[in-house]
């Protein structure tokens, strides 16, 4: 039996529009990033509980050499570590800056640490991670991918359900040490 033509991420998706580029959601995103990270480090973010969903990742420019601050929904998701998705795949900035240098300060809550950042290349171990995700957070697979697990499950092991995992930059963290606790 073939397999029924399906396109993800929906083109109404946020992650659709971000990929695309779309002027206003990439404003509207760089925007609520810099919001999200001067709360983060004036210690606000984690007063309001920002903290249990967004990991402050601080890397290192690639060009430049600055700090640069970047928040990033998070989960536990690949052996129990810190892993966080890419929307933009390897065209992230922060993305291209830990493959030059893959030790990163994560600030998660009220606690800071060193990590090296692993990088996750196996599609079907994508695939996986991707649809753990989709399948606990099924309100987010909604708005970021235009997927409705609830009421479309079996879109998850349909080959776009693939691609779309393999294109998406998936990093876990591993803790190389604990400045705050």
């Amino acid at each position: 039996m073939n397999e029924p033509s399906v396109e993800i991420p929906l083109p109404t998706s946020l992650l659709a529009k971000i990929m695309k580029g779309e002027p206003t959601t990439v404003k509207r995103m760089r925007k609520i990033n810099k919001i999200v990270a001067f709360l983060y480090r004036s210690y606000i973010a984690p007063l309001l509980g920002l903290g249990f969903i967004f990991v402050l990742m601080e890397t290192v420019g690639r060009k430049t050499g600055k700090k640069r601050f970047t928040p990033v929904e998070y989960h536990l998701l690949y052996e129990n570590k810190i892993t966080v998705i890419s929307s933009r795949g390897r065209e992230a900035d922060w993305v291209k800056n830990m493959k030059a240098n893959n030790t990163v300060r994560l600030h998660v809550g009220f606690k800071e640490y060193e990590a090296k950042a692993l990088f996750i290349d196996n599609t079907d171990t994508k695939k996986e991670l991707l649809k753990s995700y989709c399948v606990k957070y099924p309100l987010f697979s909604k708005i970021l991918f235009g997927i409705d697990v609830r009421k479309n499950k079996h879109i998850l092991d349909s080959e776009a359900f693939r691609s779309l995992a393999d294109s998406l930059e998936f990093v876990a963290f591993e803790p190389i040490n604990f400045s705050k606790q």
